[in-house]
Parts: structure tokens; sequence; C-alpha cells
């Protein structure tokens, strides 16, 4: 009930002051997927629906964003069919932040997306916004990131400023020769959380580090970037993620490779979900074509592969998406 009287103090603040603007998008999933260990393949129908609204005044913004699928880090869908009491009940807050810009820089502080430019989803998943406080700075085709994300609040328990964190740090450089625009990145991460040593004393822990190196490519329609990730643990610790996008007929297509070795991402609880199976390493490839049926409206179709590291068990899933926005 509280959410439905969100929703509507949300609109109705969109009409009365001009400085407010809200916003939404729908999309329904149709997926098949198929692995070697399970004797029959599986489909399932999904939907997602966001409603945000956003109030700027001057150099200050304010958002919230609500979205089904709340109680999921990666992943704001929620399957159909799930008749029982708690289903649609986890339509809640995705995001809310106040933005401020001065000058060259700009501070989030809040519920918002990860403070980096980043081409994929291997880092953390595009659908999870953490808390936290986040800085940029923007000069001479230079951009320096950098955020301080709560991870878990730890309360009592360990004291002041002792929570699981993510902090972030990056610089991105973009250049444009001609018709070629050129992005070239480094990025690195720290995930630390706390622990109970042998005396059982606490301690900050920092438990992986990864630092991401990264470029693009862009040529009118055609959009080239590579990936290579490399955290601090002893072994299997790279990730090479590729990517080529364009654009055919007012149509887009794009095929991405992944070769993710198991200890190659920041941490599996945070990475994508596009592919099945994200928990260890695999190697697969993702093929994506999409149409535009009108302004709002779009329809795309995936296909996702993957090849398992240790088991070598093979993986398909095929994903058909119909999204609108408002």
């Amino acid at each position: 009930m509280k959410n439905i009287f969100i929703i509507i103090g949300l609109l109705t603040c969109s009409y009365l002051n001009a400085n407010t603007t809200y916003y939404g998008d729908f999309r329904f999933r149709y997926e098949i997927e198929n692995q070697e260990i399970e004797s029959n393949p599986r489909d399932r129908q999904r939907i997602r629906a966001r409603l945000g609204v956003k109030y700027i005044l001057n150099d200050m913004e304010i958002g919230i964003r609500l979205a089904s699928g709340a109680n999921s880090l990666q992943s704001p869908h929620q399957t159909l069919g799930d008749n029982n009491t708690e289903d649609n009940a986890e339509f809640g807050l995705d995001k809310a932040f106040l933005k401020y810009k001065f000058g060259s820089s700009t501070l989030t502080l809040g519920k918002h997306s990860l403070n980096m430019w980043r081409q994929n989803e291997v880092l953390m998943d595009g659908d999870y916004s953490p808390e936290g406080i986040s800085y940029s700075y923007t000069r001479y085709g230079i951009i320096l990131n950098t955020g301080y994300y709560l991870l878990n609040e730890n309360g009592w328990d360990y004291g002041i400023g002792r929570d699981e964190n993510l902090l972030t740090h990056q610089i991105v450089y973009k250049k444009k020769f001609n018709n070629l625009s050129s992005t070239f990145s480094y990025s690195n991460a720290i995930l630390t959380n706390e622990s109970e040593s042998i005396d059982s004393t606490l301690t900050l822990d920092i438990n992986r580090v990864t630092n991401i190196y990264s470029t693009q490519f862009k040529l009118e329609n055609h959009t080239l970037g590579f990936d290579y990730h490399l955290t601090d643990t002893n072994s299997n610790n790279s990730a090479f993620i590729a990517m080529f996008k364009t654009k055919l007929m007012g149509h887009s297509i794009g095929v991405w490779y992944y070769d993710i070795a198991e200890n190659g991402v920041l941490s599996h609880e945070f990475t994508q979900d596009n592919f099945p199976k994200t928990n260890n390493g695999f190697s697969g490839y993702r093929f994506q074509v999409g149409f535009k049926l009108k302004n709002t409206i779009s329809t795309d179709i995936r296909y996702y592969f993957q090849i398992m590291d240790s088991t070598k068990e093979k993986i398909n899933r095929i994903q058909l998406n119909l999204n609108v926005k408002f």
C-alpha cells in the first residue's frame, strides 16, 4: 500500500512543478534455457516495470526510481506464474539520490548507479544501484571518477567505519580523430569486508582488488571495445571481454565474447547475470539483434552460449524482449 502512495505522490509532483519530470519503462521477456546437467530445458515469462521522477533546480538534481524485483541485486525482472501471497510484493526503491554540479565537478549522494564509465557489466550488474557517495571531475577530455559505497551496514557489531564497502577510482580519456571517437580508461575497485581472526578480534580485510583496462572505438555506426580485468588473487585471476556493435538497415546488431576466469571478477555476487551461470569461470558468446518498432517501442532477440571451465558443461539461453519507454 505504501508504494501506491509513493507513486501517486511522484506523479502529482510532476504536474505541480514544471521542473519535475517523470519517466518509466516496461519490458516483457520470453526466455528459453538449456543446461546439459538438466534433463529438460525450461521456459519462463518475465516482466520488468520501473517508474522514476527527477526534480532539477539550478545545479541540483533529486532522483527517485521504483522498480519491480526490488529484492534482487542483479535483476528487477519478475517471473510470471509464481502464484503465492508474495507475488508482486517486491516493487520498491531502486534509486534515490541527490546530484549537485559545480564547475567541472559532480557530487552524488544516495542510492545510484556505479560512478564509472563501463561498456559491459562484468564488474557490477547495471541493474544494481549501491548506496554511497561519488565524485566526478571533467576537464580537457579527461574524466576522473571515484566512489565509496556501503555494501553491508554492520551496525553495532563492529563499530564506526567498519562496514563492508566498495571503493572505486577511474580515469577516462576521450579523443576524437576526424570521424573516429576513441575512449581509454583505467579503473580500480577495492572490495573490503570484516573478518574474525584466530584470537576472535575483528579486522578490516581487503577481500579483493580489481584493475580494469578498457578501450573503445566508434566510427559512424560501428563500435569496437575491449576490456581486461586483473584481480589480486594468485591464480585464474583475469577476464577478457571483446565487443562489436553496428547498425544495419536501421537494426542494431551486437556480438560479445567473454573469457572469465573463476577469480577474474571482483565478486560473483555483483557481476552480470545475463549468462545463466556466473558463479564460476566460463567462456562464451552473446549475440543480439534489435528492432525499433516506434520511437518508444523496441524489441530484441538475444542468444547466450557458455562453456563452464571446470565441468565443460554447455549452456544455452535465448531471450525475446519487448521494451516500452515513456
